[in-house]
Formats: C-alpha cells, sequence, structure tokens
C-alpha cells in the first residue's frame, strides 16, 4: 500500500509540475482582456469584484501584490503576479483531478481494502493524469 500512495504522490507533483511550467510560460505579463485586469486591481488595492470565491482569491491575491512590489516597483510585475496565482491554482487543480482519477481507477479495479497489482498500479500512474 505504501508503493501505491508514494507512486499517486509522485503522479499528482508530477502533473502538477508540468502544469505550472505550461501555465507559468503562457502566462500575461499585463493585464489581459475580460475579468483579468479587475481581478488584479482588485487584488492590489483589495476591492471588491465578482463575489462567488473571490474573496480569498482576493486576500491570496494580495499577498503575490507584496511580493511583487518587494522584487520591483514596475506595475506589469503586479498584474504578471496575479497572473502567476491563476496559474498556481490551476496546476493544484490538475493535481487534485489527477489524484481524484488515480483513486476511482483503483476503485474499478480493486476494492476499497486491497491494493492493486503492480503493473495496474503503473497503469493508473500513467494513464489516470
Amino acid at each position: 500500500m505504501n508503493n501505491f500512495k508514494k507512486l499517486t504522490n509522485i503522479a499528482g507533483w508530477v502533473v502538477f509540475g508540468i502544469a505550472f511550467v505550461v501555465y507559468f510560460f503562457s502566462a500575461e505579463r499585463t493585464g489581459s482582456l475580460w475579468d483579468c485586469g479587475e481581478f488584479i486591481t482588485g487584488a492590489y488595492k483589495l476591492q471588491v469584484v465578482h463575489p462567488p470565491g473571490a474573496p480569498l482569491f482576493i486576500l491570496i491575491g494580495r499577498m503575490f501584490t507584496f511580493i511583487a512590489q518587494i522584487f520591483s516597483d514596475n506595475p506589469e510585475n503586479i498584474a504578471f503576479s496575479v497572473n502567476i496565482l491563476s496559474g498556481i491554482c490551476s496546476a493544484f487543480a490538475a493535481t487534485f483531478v489527477c489524484w481524484s482519477t488515480i483513486i476511482l481507477g483503483k476503485l474499478t479495479l480493486t476494492d476499497r481494502e486491497s491494493v492493486p497489482e503492480q503493473g495496474e498500479q503503473i497503469a493508473l500512474a500513467i494513464i489516470a493524469p
């Protein structure tokens, strides 16, 4: 069981790493169209934006803007830091989807208490993400 948990964790963090690298290199360096500018300004000035789910994002975004202000006074870096926050959140979402898929795949192959065989474990870790 310990080997399967380790393999599941490795697969999830590999998915996080790949997703984060992709989001980091594709993140907008400044404000972009739609609601991104509103959320960047809301995080920077702690203003009210769209209600559902926004308060937590705004508070965490404010921490990211503090980090951007430490390194540079350029306003583009503030926008980039909030866009990186979105990339990190999306990479974590991909990680949790990977782990959920592996768990559901395990439940279809075996019951709750038993551990999949070695080949099944590798197949779940490779195919599920």
